[in-house]
């Protein structure tokens, strides 16, 4: 499904996993990368798609991520801002059009948004944790960032013809599991 809306040449340079845990935590509103370029005056097509997939059935009661839907397309923030926030003018202004929603997701599907969607992580009001796969697909041209590290024995997992998965296999007795344990940097309690 990526490749027919991003083209050939398709890949993965992201796979992670994404966790609400209990509390009243959540994410300032923001795209994870906005507009490539500054004072369009519409939006490109999609050059990156982010693929969620829960591995427990998700809503609001348990942090299910809220969505912004049409946002991908407003051209206010560009790539250089320097900011992921979105301002609360422009939330504003966004609520009155097309208010926001938080998907109620059965475990193993799929939810696939725009990389440019405005999105932010809510509170898990549940007393179990909310974990997500997170993966970044980007079209062919665009973001050939750093590998993705793997474990050698997860490397058959990540080998596809049909997708290409930027890795760099580390011996199994050498790989952290735990290096990526930190929360994103945008993240507040509520008010």
């Amino acid at each position: 499904m990526t490749k027919a809306i991003l083209g050939p040449g398709v890949k993965n340079n992201f796979y992670s996993g994404n966790t609400a845990l209990p509390g009243e935590h959540f994410q300032p509103v923001h795209p994870d990368v906005a507009q490539l370029w500054q004072g369009l005056e519409h939006a490109t097509p999609s050059f990156g798609i982010v693929i969620n997939v829960p591995v427990v059935d998700m809503g609001p009661e348990n942090g299910a991520t809220q969505l912004w839907p049409g946002t991908h397309l407003d051209t206010h923030y560009f790539h250089g801002d320097g900011s992921a926030r979105v301002s609360d003018e422009h939330l504003a202004a966004w609520r009155e059009k097309r208010p926001p929603i938080q998907p109620t997701v059965k475990r193993g599907s799929v939810v696939i948004r725009d990389i440019r969607l405005w999105h932010a992580g809510m509170p898990n009001r549940t007393q179990q944790p909310r974990p997500m796969i997170a993966m970044i697909h980007w079209c062919g041209w665009y973001a050939d960032c750093d590998s993705i590290e793997i474990p050698e024995r997860s490397r058959s997992f990540f080998e596809n013809k049909a997708l290409h998965t930027n890795i760099k296999v580390i011996p199994d007795d050498q790989f952290d599991h735990i290096k990526h344990g930190g929360a994103y940097d945008v993240q507040e309690e509520a008010s």
